[in-house]
C-alpha cells in the first residue's frame, strides 16, 4: 500500500483509479460534481476511477493507494468533468418538480457515474433526489434481478453506497424477454418517488443498447416514462438514433462523451460484483418455513393449475415408468414432478394435446425469488431451499423478518454454499 501527497493546480484534473482513499489536506476539489473541502475524505473503489478537479486555489490531497491503483494527469481533451458538470447543471436547472431524467449508453460508458453526478448537482441545488436503478444485471442500489429505488440524502460517488428503499422483482439478470416487467417496475417506482416528494427522479439503465430489440426497448422506456431529459453517453450513433425517433416530442436529448479512462469490467468482475450484491441483501438471513397454500405464489405452474389427485398421479406414474410425486394441470399445460427423468418417447405420448413440463424433484432448490409482504409489495430477495410437494410447505432463506404475504419465483438459481454464486437459469415450470 503506497501513500502519496499530490498538489493539484486550480482547474487541473487528477485521474484516480481505485482502490484508493483520498484525504483533502488543503483547498477544495470536485469529484463527480460533489465538492470536498479541507479535512474531508472519500474512497475510490477498486472497480471505479474518477477525475478530481481542484477548484479556486491549489489543492493538496493525500492518496493512499491499494493494489492496482494509479494516479495520472490526463490531457485536457481526455477529461470530461467540465462538460459533464456543465451539462448536469443545465439539466437540473431545467427540471420542474417530479421530472425525470433517463441516462442511456453502452456497457462501461459511465452511465452510473453520470447519474451520481446529476444527483450531486441536484443536492447542491437543494433538490430532493430519487434514483431508480433499472440495470437488473449489474444492480447497484438493489439486489440483482430487481429494479430498485432510493432517495439520495448526501453526496455519492457510487450508486452502490445507496440502500434500496423500494424493490420490484424481475427475476432475471438480463433484460431480454423481461422488458415489460422492467418498464412496469420503472413506472411504478417513479410514481412512488413522486408521491414521496422527489423533486428529481434519475433513471439509470442497463448497457443493452445495440440491435433493434434493444433500441426499441429503450425508446419504449422514453415513450411511457416521458422524461424531461434523456442523456446518451459514449456513443454518438446511438444518440443520433434516439434523437431521430423522438424528434418533435417534448424531451430534451444530450450527448456526452465517456471518460478517456474507464475502469472496464470483464465477465469475472461482473460475476464478483453480483455475488457481492446478493450477499449484501442476505445479511442476517434465516430459513423461514411457509405454507404455500396460505400465501400468494406467483410464477409457479404447479399452483396456477389444478393439483393432481393420487389417482391421476398413479396414472401418470404408470404411463412414464417413474414415480410422479406431484403435478398440476392447466388449460393448455401439464406439469409433472418426478423422481427421475422418464424416457422422452413416453413424454411425447402425453404431449398430443397439451404442453407437458417434466421436472425432477429438488431441481427447485436454489431458486431465486422475491418475498412479498401482506401488501403484496416486494420486501427482500429469497432463495428456495426446500419444498415438500405433499404438504406444499417450503423453506425459504431470506433476511425479511415480517409477515410473508407471498413469493414471486424467478428464473435463476443461486448456490449459497458457493458464496451466492449463480448456478444457472431454470426452465419454465420448474415448480
Amino acid at each position: 500500500m503506497a501513500r502519496i501527497s499530490v498538489e493539484v493546480s486550480p482547474g487541473e484534473v487528477l485521474r484516480i483509479v481505485g482502490p484508493a482513499k483520498i484525504h483533502v489536506m488543503k483547498g477544495r476539489v470536485m469529484v463527480l460534481g460533489a465538492v470536498f473541502v479541507e479535512g474531508e475524505s472519500f474512497e475510490v473503489n477498486g472497480y471505479r476511477s474518477y477525475g478530481l478537479k481542484a477548484l479556486e486555489e491549489p489543492a493538496v490531497v493525500n492518496v493512499v493507494m491499494g493494489e492496482g491503483a494509479s494516479l495520472e494527469q490526463p490531457r485536457p481533451e481526455e477529461e470530461v468533468i467540465d462538460v459533464w458538470v456543465e451539462t448536469g447543471d443545465k439539466i437540473i436547472s431545467s427540471l420542474d418538480k417530479g421530472d425525470s431524467v433517463v441516462v442511456l449508453g453502452p456497457t462501461d460508458a459511465g452511465k452510473s457515474s453520470f447519474v451520481a453526478l446529476l444527483a450531486n448537482r441536484a443536492i447542491h441545488s437543494s433538490k430532493r433526489v430519487a434514483i431508480i436503478d433499472s440495470d437488473i444485471g449489474q444492480a447497484d442500489v438493489g439486489p440483482p434481478g430487481f429494479v430498485s429505488a432510493a432517495f439520495v440524502r448526501e453526496r455519492i460517488l457510487w450508486l452502490r453506497s445507496l440502500r434500496a428503499e423500494q424493490l420490484r422483482f424481475v427475476g432475471s439478470i438480463t433484460p431480454v424477454r423481461f422488458e415489460k416487467r422492467i418498464l412496469s417496475a420503472v413506472l411504478d417506482l417513479h410514481s412512488w418517488a413522486v408521491r414521496e416528494g422527489a423533486d428529481v427522479v434519475l433513471v439509470d439503465t442497463d448497457g443493452w443498447v445495440y440491435g433493434l430489440n434493444a433500441l426499441d426497448y429503450k425508446l419504449e422506456l422514453i415513450r411511457v416514462l416521458r422524461p424531461k431529459a434523456v442523456v446518451i453517453i459514449g456513443d454518438e450513433v446511438l444518440a443520433s438514433s434516439v434523437e431521430g425517433v423522438i424528434k418533435g416530442v417534448n424531451v430534451q436529448t444530450y450527448y456526452l462523451p465517456s471518460p478517456s479512462v474507464v475502469r472496464a469490467r470483464d465477465r469475472e468482475d461482473r460475476r464478483v460484483l453480483r455475488s457481492q450484491a446478493y450477499k449484501r441483501f442476505f445479511e442476517g438471513a434465516k430459513v423461514r418455513e411457509v405454507d404455500l397454500t396460505k400465501i400468494a405464489v406467483f410464477g409457479s405452474c404447479l399452483l396456477m393449475g389444478k393439483l393432481l389427485d393420487e389417482e391421476r398421479l398413479s396414472q401418470f406414474s404408470r404411463a412414464l415408468g417413474v414415480n410422479v410425486i406431484a403435478g398440476s394441470e392447466g388449460m393448455d399445460y401439464l406439469l409433472l414432478i418426478v423422481d427421475k427423468q422418464p424416457r422422452a418417447s413416453l413424454v411425447e405420448r402425453l404431449a398430443a394435446e397439451k404442453q407437458v413440463y417434466v421436472t425432477i424433484a429438488e431441481e427447485e432448490r436454489g431458486l431465486y425469488l422475491a418475498v412479498l409482504g401482506p401488501d403484496m409489495v416486494e420486501k427482500a430477495p429469497g432463495v428456495l431451499q426446500e419444498l415438500d410437494y405433499r404438504s406444499l410447505k417450503a423453506k425459504i432463506y431470506t433476511a425479511y423478518e415480517g409477515e410473508i404475504g407471498g413469493i414471486v419465483l424467478g428464473s435463476i438459481k443461486l448456490s449459497l454454499e458457493a458464496g451466492f454464486e449463480e448456478a444457472g437459469r431454470v426452465q419454465r415450470c420448474t415448480v
